[in-house]
């Protein structure tokens, strides 16, 4: 036999044999399983009753959660998971075609995939020991103090969030990995193995700082009354994130505040050349509050955390002399119709006096109240409706001509002139008295108008009845009180 048909005859036995070989493979359709690091190869018929074989009878089936380069925790898989079989896969193998099964014969086919069982209880329960001693995630926040508040930063803690393990471990095992690391960087980019903070510090910064200067506020006015943290605390709601304030609060504030800064014709307390303390209403004098400039004040001042004592609020009028509300300051002019007679105080103490005649009583009363003295002319006519007076000294208490001046006309002043021949209203002052009142009142001097008998408070006489000596001493001591009453 020629050499090249022993060849031929070889190589045709040799292709035989592969071809019986690949039906003999085709027919059986061996696949290669994999479980719990175990891999066999099995008919396709057999596949299912193997993968339970290694499931149920491995001693090889804990898996190893490590953490810098530790084993942390081993998980009986058995316990927490279980394999679930892709029948569609099994049936396209069983029956595909020998050309269609040698295309894929290299690739592992996929016939099962692991799932957790019902609950994922047993897998907490194993966890959970392992959590105990670690610190969980807090968010930052807020916080109260008995000082105002304080920015809690957040907290990274190392308990690990179990559903998350779950789905690493069942990951882990599908590719026949029986550990996986959880510093491991494509897990952790992948997976939120330790739950982490929701709200940074960062997040709330801002709202805390708002938060911080809504408390630190602290406007104080000349009235006593406050506004600070005590005034809106109320008013501000504080959140995870955001702190939120309703300044409708400001508003309300400002309107009872408005209540007793605006103060023209109001009632005042006015203590008389006696000492005696009347009430006096109506006139001219006082402030008028710029509510809406005091609102904006306010709520600038919240925005920065101002503080500020003896405020006095923006207003559209105010006094130039005492506060405008509770007292008169130092220098005014008192004016007692009843004993019609003028006193002037300046810088706390009795500069001049003078009597009087104030408007016709009944016909043209001068009209009671606390005025300010809004224009000095040194030259004026009076005008009315049946006269017109030239006067050298014009200083006006109101727009509807009710003034001081004086009165050359007249020879008397004080007593009862006023019941039968008294002004058009205006209180007439002797010529000499009205010059010099003139040159000394100053511009916007309040002048209080009142029509009362005042007396001396009473002194008491409660130790009549005491010895000799006790009433000496007694004695000393009202003259002393009558004394510092004068002063």
């Amino acid at each position: 036999m020629k050499k090249s048909l022993r060849v031929l005859l070889v190589l045709g036995i040799i292709l035989a044999l592969i071809i019986t070989a690949a039906i003999v493979v085709w027919v059986n359709k061996p696949v290669k399983i994999s479980m719990y690091g175990e891999s066999k190869v099995v008919k396709i018929v057999d596949a299912k009753a193997a993968l339970d074989e290694i499931y149920n009878n491995s001693t090889n089936g804990n898996f190893h959660v490590i953490e810098n380069g530790e084993t942390i925790l081993t998980i009986n898989l058995n316990t927490t998971m279980h394999p679930t079989y892709d029948e569609n896969a099994i049936n396209d193998i069983k029956k595909s075609n020998i050309f269609s099964y040698y295309q894929k014969v290299f690739e592992e086919k996929s016939i099962y995939t692991w799932e957790l069982n019902k609950s994922i209880k047993a897998l907490r329960e194993e966890v959970r020991p392992l959590n105990a001693t670690r610190i969980p995630s807090t968010n930052a926040a807020i916080v109260s103090t008995k000082k105002g508040f304080k920015l809690e930063p957040e907290v990274y803690g190392n308990k690990i969030y179990v559903n998350e393990l779950a789905a690493i471990i069942t990951e882990t095992v599908g590719k026949n990995e029986m550990s996986v690391d959880l510093k491991n960087e494509d897990v952790l980019k992948n997976h939120e193995v330790y739950p982490l903070p929701k709200i940074k510090e960062a997040d709330i910064e801002k709202a805390y700082n708002k938060l911080t200067k809504l408390y630190k506020c602290s406007i104080t006015y000349t009235s006593g009354t406050v506004f600070n943290w005590k005034t809106i605390k109320d008013y501000v709601t504080i959140g995870k994130k955001h702190v939120a304030f309703d300044d409708s609060i400001v508003t309300e504030f400002v309107s009872k505040l408005d209540s007793y800064y605006t103060s023209i014709g109001s009632t005042r307390s006015i203590k008389t050349h006696t000492g005696q303390v009347i009430q006096v209403s109506g006139g001219t004098y006082g402030n008028v509050m710029d509510s809406a400039s005091e609102i904006a004040y306010l709520k600038k001042a919240l925005r920065k955390g101002s503080k500020k004592v003896d405020r006095v609020p923006n207003c559209s009028e105010r006094s130039v002399y005492g506060d405008g509300v509770s007292n008169l300051g130092d220098t005014y002019i008192e004016i007692n119709i009843a004993e019609q007679h003028l006193w002037f105080y300046k810088g706390g103490s009795l500069l001049m006096q003078s009597d009087v005649v104030t408007g016709t009583r009944g016909s043209h009363d001068t009209p009671t109240g606390v005025y300010y003295l809004s224009e000095k002319v040194p030259g004026e006519y009076l005008i009315g409706d049946d006269y017109k007076t030239w006067v050298d000294r014009w200083m006006r208490l109101t727009n509807s001509g009710v003034g001081l001046h004086d009165a050359n006309w007249r020879s008397s002043f004080g007593g009862s002139i006023y019941t039968y021949s008294g002004s058009h209203g205006c209180v007439n002052l002797p010529p000499t008295f009205a010059k010099a009142l003139y040159d000394e009142v100053p511009i916007c001097c309040p002048v209080v108008v009142y029509n009362q008998v005042v007396s001396a408070p009473a002194q008491s006489n409660d130790d009549a009845d005491d010895d000799d000596a006790d009433e000496e001493d007694d004695s000393e001591e009202t003259e002393e009180s009558e004394e510092s009453e004068e002063e």
